[in-house]
């Protein structure tokens, strides 16, 4: 088995969807830090990219679109 599939196996599983997810507090790209308790109540929305993935490269637009979409409802 390889080193990835090795690591994937040992990892816990994934949450139900649509149940809760504890959230740690993070600092955002721009220095800024999130508070997870601002998210109370409302959908949160966690996206994993990395500059080197070309399926993270077509989907980031898409992703961004609907932040700005979405960004005045809070």
């Amino acid at each position: 088995m390889g080193d990835a599939a090795a690591q994937e196996a040992k990892a816990p599983p994934l949450p139900a969807l649509g149940a809760p997810l504890d959230v740690p507090p993070v600092e955002r790209l721009d220095g800024t830090h999130f508070d997870p308790r601002d998210a109370d109540g409302r959908v949160l929305l966690l996206y994993w990219w990395a500059s080197w993935c070309p399926f993270c490269a077509e989907t980031t637009p898409h992703v961004e679109a609907l932040w700005r979409a979405q960004r005045t409802r809070g």
